[in-house]
């Protein structure tokens, strides 16, 4: 750790100990972003697990975790990050999530239909100063 005690310079929220602290509260609260894919699913549904693992293996590494449903031919998803994500972040995850569904099962030609932040339910991260 960087510093004994790092701070959000808008909201004055002490974190304690960090390498970094926050220059706006946005940077150190959950959000939630609601993602529809579509795909060309055919007989391949049960391959879905296991792409899900990989998906949130790279996810996990940024602070990310996603919840994912399977109908027809929508893939619907949520992703839950530590904070709002820019729009050059949001570009890179819509690239990771598409990377890896196509390159795990290419024939579903999975694209972004949408990628939105879900209304209301932003919530502060539950840190502890202990």
């Amino acid at each position: 750790m960087e510093y004994t005690k790092t701070f959000c310079s808008q909201c004055g929220r002490d974190f304690g100990p960090g390498d970094h602290g926050f220059s706006e509260c946005k940077r150190h609260r959950r959000t939630s972003y609601h993602i529809l894919l579509s795909a060309d699913l055919g007989e391949v549904v049960s391959q879905v697990g296991e792409v899900l693992k990989n998906l949130n293996s790279l996810l996990a590494k940024d602070g990310m975790r996603e919840q994912l449903s399977v109908r027809s031919k929508i893939i619907r998803c949520t992703l839950t990050t530590s904070h709002e994500l820019d729009r050059k972040e949001r570009e890179q995850v819509k690239k990771v999530i598409v990377d890896q569904f196509n390159e795990s099962v290419s024939a579903w030609k999975v694209s972004i239909e949408s990628f939105r932040r879900q209304s209301g339910n932003v919530q502060q991260l539950v840190e502890s100063a202990s």
